[in-house]
């Protein structure tokens, strides 16, 4: 009963409610000056709208940082924030995401505005859309993707899959590379990077930092994740060379607490060594660092059955795939004499358009000057 009530609402939001008030305030003209930026899932501007944010300013477009963690909102909170959206939402000319955002789908948006799906990752592997039977959820019923004008992926591979996944016309989605990436190519990152995380966690000085960032099961609504008592037992393990920082998806960190670090993932690529992920993009981003990566994915089998992948693991990477903790140990003391894994041919087949300019493509491509 809870829960047909909770979909009962949703659906008296999403269909009646927002585009009620999109109407109302319809009467406004688009302002061509005026931007909003979007997220239901962080108080602050998240990583992956923050360089598209930069440019704009520097372009002196009227920008709107409507970011909100809904999460930390009670019903009558978001229900405010949903509505005051669309007030703001029926004058935009462009309004940037970079994940699902429900308020931007629930109407018929004017022609004049356009909606710009960055994305928060790169690359191709695990299933998502509508092709992952628990990715969208309660989502699948709302068509969240409805209003998309412009959907920028990393490489033309990502063209075919997220048009048909996301069920959109092939001639929306572009190679034109994730706003997100173009930081990792700004002189001077990485050393902010190097002297921020070192002036936090001293300790680690001349040792081997090692990054485990491992990707969630199920959705955003309930996910969950194992393994984590394995890895903190490896913790416990490795000798003094070794500063072992964990660090979880931000849907899981909040119901694990297991993290022990508090800068965010994108800042501690340039100071990992070794990164440990499944099935996470996060190893897309630090192939853009030429570095190698190891695959430590115990559910390897059932995760695949039950969620699927786009590429098979084994045959397409040549980084080492670990199944069990034990043998995750071996292949971290012997990581130094790991053969070359073809880094280059995997940014350039699944990465080649995140290179530092994507902001400016997407941005020219939306003839924004």
């Amino acid at each position: 009963m809870k829960l047909l009530v909770r979909e009962l609402q949703k659906a008296f939001l999403q269909y009646l409610l927002l585009p009620f008030v999109y109407r109302i305030f319809s009467y406004q003209k688009v302002d061509n000056n005026f931007v909003i930026l979007a997220d239901s899932k962080s108080d602050g501007i998240p990583f992956s709208l923050q360089a598209m944010h930069k440019e704009l300013q520097a372009r002196n477009y009227n920008t709107l940082v409507w970011c909100h963690n809904y999460d930390k909102l009670n019903v009558f909170q978001k229900l405010a924030k949903s509505i005051l959206f669309m007030k703001y939402y029926a004058r935009a000319k462009y309004v940037f995401i970079c994940d699902y955002y429900l308020p931007v789908s629930s109407c018929n948006k004017k022609e004049e505005t356009k909606v710009v799906q960055l994305w928060h990752a790169s690359g191709l592997q695990k299933k998502f859309g509508y092709d992952a039977p628990d990715d969208l959820g309660n989502l699948r019923w709302i068509n969240p993707t409805k209003n998309f004008d412009l959907v920028s992926v990393s490489s033309e591979i990502m063209v075919n899959v997220v048009s048909n996944n996301w069920r959109m016309d092939k001639e929306k989605v572009k190679a034109l590379g994730h706003s997100r990436s173009d930081f990792f190519f700004e002189e001077g990152y990485v050393e902010r990077c190097e002297k921020q995380f070192y002036e936090e966690y001293p300790a680690a000085k001349g040792k081997t930092v090692i990054l485990w960032a491992p990707s969630f099961r199920g959705n955003g609504s309930n996910a969950n994740i194992d393994g984590i008592e394995e890895m903190l037992n490896l913790k416990e393990r490795l000798n003094d060379d070794y500063f072992l920082v964990i660090k979880l998806h931000p849907h899981l960190q909040e119901k694990y607490k297991v993290d022990n670090c508090k800068i965010k993932t994108e800042e501690l690529y340039p100071v990992t060594d070794i990164l440990i992920t499944d099935y996470s993009s996060v190893f897309y981003d630090f192939l853009l660092l030429k570095k190698k990566v190891i695959f430590y994915v115990p559910d390897y089998e059932e995760y695949t059955e039950a969620r699927g992948m786009y590429i098979d693991y084994r045959s397409e990477f040549n980084f080492p795939m670990v199944y069990e903790t034990k043998d995750l140990f071996n292949v971290i003391c012997r990581y130094n004499n790991l053969s070359d894994m073809d880094i280059d041919k995997y940014r350039g087949k699944f990465i080649n358009c995140n290179d530092g300019l994507a902001t400016k493509r997407i941005l020219d491509d939306l003839d924004i000057i």
